[in-house]
């Protein structure tokens, strides 16, 4: 039977009272009944006796002699063996309670370890044994959270979100305020001390929750594969933590398994129905999925849930103008902006549908409201932008997709539409300008090249012109207009035989390209093909009723009918004429 043994009756050093419980952290060997004590002690000669903080302690040799033949150790280095092999706390000097090791190996008692922690300075004590750290786990929780709560406020305050979704919903836009380094290096921060807390304390209280914020600060970070590792330890350690499960969806969706992440949002509901957050991203989810009627259901649940949710009357908007009620999308987005009226994506959105009804003044209205609210959102300024170049006002236009490429320059839709304004207000340089920066943001766009060409053959500008075509062809060989448009080209540089056969190319791609038909007729004319022309032309005639070039065709169609009426008399004559020469001769 192990025997155990019995707590020392301990001394203070200073008063001579029984009962003492405090020691001195130096030298392990005196005791005290108070503080009071310890420091009247320390102030009438123990600070000359007591072992510096640099050399070993009596405690710290004793811990690491070897333990007599009839005690064997059991434990790792601070914890010495007591009869029976249990281990002993070098602290209390009894069999180890709750055993905690330190990142520098000692163990001692969990209760120990915090009575010396209640008494020390900052955020780590130190061992008593060999002087290493002996981090806080309650503190270096509450300075993780913290950081992270730090992180949050700038992300709120910079219109970031927790979720980027599809289409409408895109809440990260590129065109964020980019995020210092600083802010950048908060997660990883609190990842760190919340990897350490776990490390020395693996049974810290509120552990399950840990693992969560850890899987929060990891996603923040960009590592999405050690946020779901960490919140599928804070489910295994309390499988009824909502909040872990509704993470756990958020990583997954944003991962793209959108059958995990429904899974893991309808379990955060059932253990908190009331929870409009997860009901709103399940919406997301069954959206992404193609489920436009489960979404529209679940987010109608939200709002009966919380009415000021604006997310939620947002999201339902969403629904509506996905399947065309945007009588009902436009009261949906109202609802959200009557909850918070500082919700641009609710006024950029209300913009949208009031455009596709035909309210152009109250579109405006909306997205301007957007943009002052938001003046870093790219998407409300090509809204704008668009709107105004649909109406022909070409300066507002330009300004508006100069703010998009100013905020990001990698948006090569802005830089075509800001040349589509430039070039309409006559500013040829700028154009082109434009047109170069859409190609070098997306350079298989074949639009940005064929607008490109069109203004370098405008300036004269042959040899560009053609590369600019070819390149468009390069992109896109079904453009016709750009055989089209090469063909005009290479007409103009003498190269004819290219010139048609580019026309055909144009022609082939679209049958119904009259210009294509005009010139080529007029490339047979040229040739005297009388046949091919008079084709051609009758081809525009048929195509086109109202331009100038059918006029011109008519008369170029009778020319050359009369022109192959003509051949074709002239060719039987010089055969018979032949043939009687002949007979005479």
């Amino acid at each position: 039977m192990a025997t155990h043994s019995l707590p020392q009756m301990r001394i203070c050093e200073c008063c001579g009272k029984e009962g003492a419980g405090k020691r001195c952290s130096r030298c392990m060997e005196s005791f005290y009944c108070s503080i009071a004590c310890q420091r009247q002690h320390w102030k009438a000669g123990h600070r000359a006796k007591c072992v510096k903080a640099d050399q070993p302690t009596k405690a710290a040799r004793a811990a690491a002699a070897p333990a007599p033949a009839a005690v064997t150790a059991q434990g790792g280095g601070g914890a010495s063996a007591v009869a029976g092999g249990e281990e002993e706390c070098a602290i209390c000097l009894d069999a180890l309670q709750q055993p905690q090791t330190l990142p520098c190996g000692h163990r001692f008692c969990r209760g120990c370890v915090a009575g010396m922690r209640e008494h020390g300075v900052g955020a780590t004590q130190v061992c008593p044994l060999c002087r290493g750290p002996m981090p806080d786990a309650k503190r270096m929780y509450v300075e993780a959270m913290r950081i992270l709560v730090q992180h949050m406020r700038w992300k709120e305050q910079h219109g970031g979100n927790f979720i980027q979704l599809e289409g409408q919903r895109k809440e990260s836009r590129p065109g964020l305020a980019p995020m210092p380094p600083w802010v950048r290096e908060l997660p990883m921060r609190a990842a760190g001390l919340l990897r350490e807390l776990l490390a020395i304390d693996p049974e810290f209280e509120h552990h399950a929750s840990v693992h969560g914020d850890l899987g929060y600060a990891l996603a923040n970070a960009g590592d999405n594969d050690g946020a779901l590792s960490a919140f599928r330890a804070a489910i295994a350690a309390d499988p009824q933590l909502a909040s872990a499960h509704f993470s756990m969806g958020t990583a997954l969706l944003q991962c793209g398994d959108l059958a995990g992440a429904e899974n893991a949002f309808r379990t955060a509901i059932a253990m908190d129905p009331q929870d409009v957050k997860a009901h709103c991203n399940l919406g997301a989810t069954l959206e992404a999925r193609g489920d436009m009627a489960g979404a529209e259901a679940v987010f109608r649940t939200a709002i009966a849930a919380d009415p000021q949710y604006a997310e939620a009357h947002h999201g339902l908007g969403i629904m509506l103008a996905a399947r065309g009620d945007l009588v009902g999308a436009e009261t949906a987005y109202c609802a959200a902006i009557a909850v918070n009226p500082q919700y641009a994506s609710a006024h950029n959105n209300l913009g949208s549908v009031r455009k596709e009804r035909g309210d152009m003044a109250g579109a405006e209205t909306a997205f301007r409201t957007a943009a002052a609210l938001d003046p870093q959102d790219v998407n409300v300024h090509m809204n704008l932008g668009i709107m105004f170049l649909n109406r022909g006002d070409q300066a507002d236009a330009a300004a508006s997709f100069t703010k998009v490429v100013q905020i990001d320059p990698s948006i090569s839709d802005a830089h075509h539409y800001l040349g589509n304004a430039l070039e309409n207000s006559g500013d040829l340089a700028g154009a082109e300008a434009a047109y170069r920066a859409a190609i070098a943001a997306a350079p298989q766009r074949a639009t940005a090249h064929l607008k490109l060409g069109t203004i370098l053959n405008a300036r004269g500008d042959m040899p560009g012109a053609e590369a600019a075509f070819r390149a468009t062809i390069a992109a896109d060989p079904q453009c016709s207009m750009a055989h089209f448009n090469l063909g005009a080209v290479l007409q103009q540089r003498g190269d004819l035989a290219g010139a048609g056969a580019a026309w055909r190319v144009a022609i082939a791609t679209d049958p119904q390209n009259a210009k294509a038909h005009f010139n080529l007729g007029v490339a047979y004319r040229s040739h005297g093909d009388h046949a091919g022309a008079a084709a051609s032309f009758a081809k525009v005639v048929q195509l086109d009723t109202h331009t100038l070039s059918m006029l011109n065709a008519k008369k170029f169609l009778a020319e050359e009918l009369e022109a192959v009426r003509q051949s074709r008399s002239t060719l039987a004559r010089p055969s018979h004429t032949s043939l009687s020469d002949d007979e005479v001769q």
